[in-house]
């Protein structure tokens, strides 16, 4: 998916020249362009930092979450699962996840009996992966673990994702991908089915986790990441209020990103740059008819 794409629902005049020359030999000149729409405002910062021309014409439209996130279902009987969905790359940070509930387990001795990590997503080069020897890798780390640690492998079925989310506690999205992360939709996902999130910090996920209000950040950056995931793991398994009130908020906050809401909205700035538009058609007419007199 394209970071960002120019407005298709413009009139299609991508750069639109009209010079006219009048008795004094005068040159009017009028260039109407299209807009730029960016996932989140971590890509529209990268786009204006590249372009600064652009720093007018730069929207950020984030991500549609389909209705189906939000329909009210009977009370969810969720377990002690600590959820990551995603690549099984190295760039997700999944190693990191492992070292930290560990770190857990061994120097801080938190009781993680009756916890259980799952891995969702697929592992293959060709779907993203890095392939079946890291897989090994982590199902090998993953035995120095007392928790279970399960790898479920992909899941491509939305509704299945769903009932995933909502058998989980907690959801982890410890990506490390400065560069490769354009919006995180996982941890949105998870957030509108009642998980209590816990992501790097990465400029994407401002646009919809404030640290400590509907989720919570670890820094990856530290020189001991791991121990900054696990710290932040453990405020969660030994604050149950914290987690409710953080579940609460996040389930709120990610309605802003229904998929009806944010048509809306786009529709509403399509509307207005039509009008743009025809306004600065109108002005190159006036100017024409001035040049001719």
């Amino acid at each position: 998916m394209p970071y960002a794409h120019p407005e298709s629902y413009l009139p299609r005049i991508s750069r639109l020249r009209i010079r006219f020359s009048c008795r004094y030999c005068c040159l009017a000149e009028l260039r109407v362009e299209s807009t730029c729409m960016a996932i989140s405002s971590a890509v529209a910062s990268a786009i204006i930092c590249q372009a600064p021309q652009l720093s007018k014409k730069v929207f950020v439209v984030g991500y549609p979450l389909d209705d189906v996130y939000f329909r009210a279902v009977d009370p969810v009987d969720r377990k002690k699962i600590i959820l990551f969905v995603g690549r099984i790359a190295r760039e997700k940070g999944i190693e990191l996840l492992i070292k930290a509930l560990r770190y857990l387990e061994q120097s801080v001795s938190t009781d993680l009996s009756g916890w259980k990590v799952r891995i969702v997503g697929p592992h293959e080069i060709r779907k993203g992966g890095d392939g079946v020897e890291y897989l090994r890798e982590l199902r090998g780390l993953a035995e120095s673990l007392k928790c279970d640690c399960e790898f479920a492998g992909a899941i491509f079925d939305e509704h299945v994702l769903i009932t995933e989310y909502r058998r989980a506690m907690v959801f982890v999205y410890p990506s490390l991908a400065d560069t490769g992360e354009a919006f995180g939709l996982a941890p949105l996902e998870a957030m509108a089915t009642g998980c209590a999130v816990v992501v790097s910090n990465l400029d994407c996920f401002d646009d919809f986790i404030d640290d400590g209000v509907n989720g919570l950040k670890f820094d990856h950056r530290s020189s001991n990441p791991e121990v900054s995931l696990a710290l932040t793991l453990r405020r969660l398994i030994v604050e149950p209020d914290m987690m409710k009130r953080i579940v609460t908020n996040g389930t709120q906050i990610t309605r802003r990103f229904q998929a009806r809401l944010r048509a809306r909205s786009s529709a509403k700035r399509r509307n207005y740059l039509r009008r743009c538009s025809s306004s600065a058609i109108r002005l190159m007419m006036y100017i024409f008819v001035q040049s001719i007199q």
